[in-house]
């Protein structure tokens, strides 16, 4: 329904109201709709859950990951192809609207339900204030403070990864002065990566060392990606060969995270730590870009030190608080 929305602005009259035109309200609010209804991943992936052992999932999450790679590989051509059209955007509403619809059918028709009736919690009450709260939420976890460090790992993980990813641009242009043409190139080149770290190598990794080493080797990863940047020469092979350094370092944390997070939780609340989860991810993505964006501009390649050290901390505040190096779950 928000890609519907979203294709009427194409024929609401450029009229202003307010500070903006009034198809920029109406794009506004078919993304207000996308945003509220947005729980797809998180449904998902509890779906995942569901469906898959425990020593399975970390293999599962990766092959999940691999295909949002695939998406970021095919998605910007789609995109590009369709809004060349005469029509423009409404070109790749129509797209979106159609795989969207496609993909609707499809669940109804191949997809069954997951959760038996007896594993279904009976007793939920919607409050839509609390149900809108991501602090409430975290609540139904506050009796096992371990569950909240995991939590508080993620949110400080996603923070660092939205700044990294929003600055990174601005350090390619400087360091080697890309074109935007190069720039998608080179993004391109990095999703690759993506895609055969979290479709090879992550689970094979887990399954040898098991999934909190494996999360802690992903650490490293990027610790020493993020401190290795700045120090780099002008020298575009040793940037990819640190980029694929760093896209491990992602690959080994984010499926492994979401597969320990699971197998903590009991089947009933798995949509929720989910939900959780996605929601720590999208309020990291929303503050960090702006806040390193801003601070950049003063200290240039510098700020991957700050990211580095960001990203310690909260596992360093675990240590002190257990006087435990990993969290044994």
């Amino acid at each position: 329904m928000s890609w519907v929305l979203f294709a009427m602005a194409y024929f609401v009259p450029q009229t202003q109201f307010g500070f903006f035109p009034l198809p920029l309200w109406v794009i506004a609010l078919s993304r207000v709709l996308d945003g509220l209804t947005g729980g797809n991943n998180s449904v998902a992936q509890a779906y995942l859950a569901d469906i898959t052992k425990p020593e399975e999932r970390t293999r599962a999450f990766g092959m999940i990951g691999a295909t949002f790679g695939i998406g970021f590989l095919i998605g910007p051509a789609l995109g590009g192809i369709s809004s060349a059209t005469p029509i423009g955007f409404l070109g790749t509403c129509i797209v979106a609207l159609s795989i969207s619809f496609i993909t609707l059918l499809a669940m109804q028709a191949f997809l069954p339900e997951s959760l038996p009736n007896n594993k279904r919690d009976k007793h939920i009450k919607i409050d839509a204030m609390k149900e809108l709260n991501i602090f409430h939420k975290i609540q139904v976890f506050s009796h096992n403070p371990k569950i909240l460090d995991l939590l508080l790992i993620r949110l400080t993980f996603t923070f660092v990864m939205g700044g990294f990813f929003s600055v990174l641009v601005l350090y390619l242009k400087e360091k080697f002065n890309l074109g935007p043409t190069q720039l998608g190139i080179t993004l391109s080149a990095v999703a690759t990566f993506s895609i055969v770290n979290q479709l090879l190598v992550i689970g094979r990794t887990a399954i040898k060392i098991e999934n909190l080493a494996t999360m802690y080797l992903g650490l490293c990863c990027l610790v020493v990606s993020f401190l290795l940047l700045p120090i780099l020469p002008i020298n575009f092979a040793l940037f990819l060969s640190v980029a694929y350094i760093s896209n491990l370092g992602i690959s080994f944390n984010m499926p492994t995270f979401k597969s320990i997070l699971t197998q903590n939780v009991s089947p009933q609340k798995q949509g929720v730590a989910m939900g959780i989860d996605e929601s720590l991810f999208a309020l990291g993505n929303a503050i960090s870009p702006t806040l390193v964006g801003l601070i950049y501009p003063a200290i240039g390649s510098s700020i991957f030190f700050v990211l580095a050290v960001v990203l310690t901390m909260p596992h360093l505040y675990v240590f002190l608080t257990t006087k435990r190096i990993m969290i044994k779950l």
